[in-house]
């Protein structure tokens, strides 16, 4: 096997693939390696997969020899990793166990493996392939992942819950929803994955192919395919936290269950560049948080911390612009602070990261105490959700 092709073409698409490998500490497994194959209509494919994922590219090149070989994916990516930034490269097959990668004066060698230690690539189903557009497949991986739990002893919390309604995640102290759905079905996907086979769709207004098995979901295009494995169980209803406003009132409604919700618009940046600054003010102090308080007809952004005697310091107290929505808060009778116990500035900032929109929605309910905080960007159908901290 001898091919030459532009060195930013490899790069680009030798780094989705690899991700896809084993862990780089496998390199001595079947599981990290990856198959380079060049075949008669000028193409080159990549492919790799572990136990629960898997990727396949294809590259047009601009000359080359049939032929196949099977590298270890750690390995090579790092060799791809330090080649100049432009170029051709060529990658020459020269004997039964080593390849060389020439680029300019530079050559490298690495080792290669028998094609047969190469485990079967799965072949998509013939099913029903419905389209998704690439924007709302984005989205909904740089939207939801955020909110997913990075625990693997809840590994139903670790995935992203998409049906024909809507995509959500969440980590037991904060959700995102976005809506509509993307897929015709309720699968829970790995957010890892989601993120991983995001990386392979470039920033144009086009489309994608999804097909959904009983554990195994596929995403794909002309030029590669990628196959995730399911999460197999049941989602929280998170239905029962997020502010579902009566049609007839300004009213969370929920397990039967009724209080009045209120809403306002403020401006993220401001309250981003807030949180940022709090962030940064929090490290080694105990119970952290921030609040939202009202005084008057003005709205205040406050962070607390508690010092060795379990009594509230005041770190940072700004006022937030806001304008009307369903209240105007100097109307708000009885409301000193919108939560009683604060919430988690982290997270805050990262429900507010994942906002595009400037003017957004700040929902909170009347039972200030336990209720979370909501934002949401109702052009972008987005609704994130933050738990107040605990005692």
């Amino acid at each position: 096997m001898k091919v030459t092709l532009p060195v930013e073409r490899l790069l680009g698409t030798v780094r989705k693939v690899v991700q896809f490998a084993g862990h780089s500490r496998d390199v001595d497994t079947d599981l990290s390696l990856l198959s380079i194959s060049v075949t008669s209509n000028k193409t080159m494919r990549f492919a790799a997969h572990d136990t629960i994922a898997g990727a396949t590219a294809s590259v047009k090149i601009d000359e080359g020899e049939e032929g196949s070989v099977t590298v270890f994916a750690e390995r090579f990516g790092r060799v791809v990793y330090v080649l100049p930034e432009s170029g051709d490269v060529t990658l020459t097959k020269v004997s039964k166990s080593r390849m060389t990668i020439e680029i300019k004066r530079l050559c490298m060698t690495v080792p290669i493996k028998d094609i047969s230690d190469f485990p079967k690539f799965p072949t998509p189903p013939k099913g029903e392939w419905f389209e998704v557009e690439e924007r709302k497949f984005r989205d909904v991986a740089s939207h939801c992942s955020w909110a997913v739990d990075n625990n693997e002893l809840r590994p139903i919390l670790t995935g992203i819950h998409m049906t024909p309604d809507y995509s959500e995640a969440t980590n037991g102290h904060a959700l995102v929803r976005k809506t509509p759905g993307i897929v015709p079905c309720e699968i829970i996907v790995p957010s890892s994955n989601v993120s991983k086979a995001r990386n392979f769709i470039a920033n144009r207004r086009s489309n994608v192919y999804m097909l959904c098995e009983d554990n195994r979901a596929w995403v794909r295009t002309k030029t590669w395919a990628v196959y995730m494995s399911l999460i197999q169980g049941r989602y929280p209803d998170l239905d029962r936290v997020i502010f579902n406003p009566d049609p007839l009132g300004n009213h969370f409604i929920s397990d039967n269950h009724s209080c009045v919700v209120y809403w306002i618009y403020i401006s993220r940046s401001q309250l981003l560049e807030i949180a940022e600054r709090i962030t940064g003010t929090e490290q080694g102090k105990i119970g952290a948080a921030i609040k939202f308080v009202i005084r008057g007809d003005d709205l205040y952004v406050v962070s607390y911390y508690q010092n060795g005697e379990d009594q509230d310091n005041i770190d940072v107290d700004e006022q937030m612009d806001w304008e009307e929505g369903s209240v105007s808060i100097g109307n708000v009778e009885g409301f000193e602070c919108l939560c009683s116990l604060g919430f988690k500035t982290s997270l805050v900032r990262k429900a507010l990261e994942s906002f595009s929109s400037n003017k957004i929605k700040l929902m909170w309910a009347e039972e200030k105490a336990a209720m979370p905080l909501q934002f949401h960007d109702e052009s972008a159908g987005l609704a994130a959700l933050v738990m107040p901290r605990r005692l």
